[in-house]
């Protein structure tokens, strides 16, 4: 009875176990889709949401961590279509997950894109404190995307112009444009950026200045 007993036993963990695997197996599927439908997202946005919809029904009972990757992508690529956002709902709950389990990149993005909303929802007090959050992880770590580092500091430079402030503005977008340099990646809008800034404290020489680096790129 006893050797019954732990054959029975062993059974059942065998079936836990591999359950468990494929259970997981199935969630890094999914988000290797999710990797897939993101790179879709930066030149075809419309056509990456009707994909990223129609899994919808499959994310329902998978993991948080699936749950809160779906919900951060979906967000995303409605700011690739420039959809514009109503709610901070959805991104609160996705940065509060992040901010505890998420890695630094996930961090970043999760911080970058509350910005996003919040700068959709013309919140700017909370759009710039989201951007420096994002910015923040950027200066201080390796492990991050540069292509959100660079636009953290784009989108602080637009939230100061609206604020009117326009030294920090101008700022921001040579930070921008320092990192873009430093890694090869500069182009015409970086030093487009920094020469609306100057225009705007009427500083006509540094404005020619940088519109013809614009020009020239």
């Amino acid at each position: 009875m006893k050797l019954s007993r732990k054959i029975s036993y062993c059974i059942f963990m065998s079936f836990l176990i591999i359950m468990a695997c494929t259970k997981k197996e199935h969630d890094i599927a999914i988000i290797n889709q999710f990797t897939d439908i993101k790179a879709m997202g930066d030149t075809c946005p419309t056509a990456a949401i009707q994909r990223l919809d129609s899994m919808s029904n499959i994310i329902a009972d998978k993991s948080e961590y699936v749950k809160n990757k779906y919900d951060l992508l979906n967000i995303r690529l409605r700011y690739k279509a420039y959809i514009t956002h109503t709610t901070d709902s959805v991104i609160k709950k996705v940065c509060k997950y992040f901010e505890k389990t998420g890695t630094t990149k996930e961090k970043q993005e999760a911080y970058y894109y509350m910005g996003s909303v919040y700068r959709d929802m013309h919140d700017s007090p909370n759009a710039v404190t989201y951007f420096l959050k994002a910015i923040a992880l950027g200066e201080d770590n390796k492990e991050i995307d540069t292509t959100l580092f660079i636009n953290s500091y784009l989108q602080l430079s637009g939230m100061y112009t609206l604020q009117i402030n326009d030294s920090a503005a101008l700022n921001s977008a040579i930070c921008a444009l320092n990192i873009a340099n430093k890694i090869n990646e500069t182009d015409a809008r970086l030093y487009m950026n920094v020469a609306s800034c100057y225009f705007n404290m009427n500083d006509t020489a540094n404005y020619m200045k940088y519109s013809k680096y614009a020009l020239n790129q």
